[in-house]
C-alpha cells in the first residue's frame, strides 16, 4: 500500500506546485501515516494550503482536523494545521489572532511531542514565536532547526522577518541570501522576498524594497501582501499615483 501511496502522493504534489522541492515531497513520503484516509486528508489540506488566502486556509484546516482526529500520531498534519493558524494570525484571516497563535503553538507541540527531532517542527514554531513577537525564542527555535538540518529553506525564510521585524537588517540580508541559496525550487520561495521587502522597508530603502516585492508578486501574483508595503514604499517615494494604484490591487486580492 505504501508503493501505492508514494505514486499518488508524488502525483498530488507535483499538481499542487510543478517547484516543490525535493524536501517536501520526502517529508510526506517518510512522516506518512498508516490510516490511508488521515494521509488523503492532509494532501487535500496542502492543496489548500498553497493557495494561500482566507478561504482556502479554512478549508485545510477542517482537512487537517480530520487527519489529525483519525490518527492523532501523523506529525505532518500537527505541523501544517499549526501553519495554517499562524498565517490566519498574521494575515488576521480569523477571529482572534491571539487565539490562532494559541491554537498554532498547541499544535505545533503536539508536533514535537511525536519526534522531537523534527526539523521542520522547530522552524514552524520559531515563527509563531516571531509572530507573537518573542525573538529570542524565535531565533532560539530557527537555530535549533538548522541544528537538525543545516539546508532547512523554511528555517532561514523564517529568520528574515524574524531579524527584519527586530532592526537586525545585516542579518535579516545574511538569512535571505541563505534562504534563496537552498529553496531554488521551493514553492514557499516568494516568502523570502516578502521577508526582505520588510527589512528593506525598514531601513528606508524603498527602492530595493519594491523590487523585493514586485519578485515576491511575480511568484506569487495573487497574494495581497507584497502589495501593501510595495505601495507604502511607492508613497514614500512620493509617487501617489502608483502607490494608489497598487494599494487598490490589494485590496482587491484581500479577503
Amino acid at each position: 500500500i505504501f508503493d501505492f501511496q508514494d505514486e499518488v502522493t508524488t502525483k498530488i504534489l507535483s499538481s499542487i506546485n510543478s517547484e516543490l522541492t525535493l524536501f517536501e515531497i520526502d517529508q510526506t513520503l517518510s512522516k506518512r501515516t498508516k490510516n490511508f484516509d488521515a494521509w488523503q486528508y492532509y494532501l487535500k489540506a496542502l492543496n489548500r494550503y498553497y493557495k494561500m488566502n482566507k478561504n482556502d486556509h479554512l478549508e485545510a484546516i477542517k482537512f487537517l482536523q480530520q487527519s489529525i482526529k483519525l490518527d492523532n500520531n501523523f506529525q505532518l498534519s500537527h505541523i501544517t494545521l499549526a501553519r495554517c493558524y499562524i498565517n490566519s494570525a498574521f494575515h488576521a484571516w480569523g477571529k482572534s489572532a491571539k487565539d490562532d497563535l494559541e491554537k498554532a503553538e498547541n499544535y505545533i507541540e503536539e508536533a514535537i511531542k511525536i519526534d522531537k527531532n523534527n526539523a521542520f517542527a522547530f522552524a514552524v514554531y520559531g515563527f509563531q514565536k516571531c509572530i507573537n513577537r518573542f525573538f529570542d525564542e524565535a531565533e532560539e527555535f530557527l537555530n535549533r532547526s538548522l541544528e537538525l538540518n543545516p539546508n532547512l529553506h523554511i528555517a532561514y525564510s523564517n529568520m528574515i522577518p524574524t531579524f527584519a521585524f527586530q532592526g537586525k537588517f545585516l542579518q535579516a540580508q545574511e538569512a535571505f541570501k541563505k534562504a534563496m541559496s537552498v529553496s531554488q525550487k521551493d514553492p514557499d520561495r516568494f516568502t523570502n522576498y516578502l521577508g526582505i521587502m520588510n527589512a528593506f522597508f525598514s531601513n528606508k530603502d524603498y527602492e530595493q524594497c519594491i523590487n523585493s516585492a514586485n519578485k515576491a508578486i511575480i511568484l506569487q501574483p495573487n497574494f495581497y501582501g507584497g502589495y501593501f508595503i510595495k505601495a507604502s514604499a511607492l508613497a514614500n517615494q512620493n509617487k501617489i499615483n502608483e502607490s494608489r494604484d497598487t494599494l487598490n490591487k490589494a485590496k482587491q486580492l484581500m479577503p
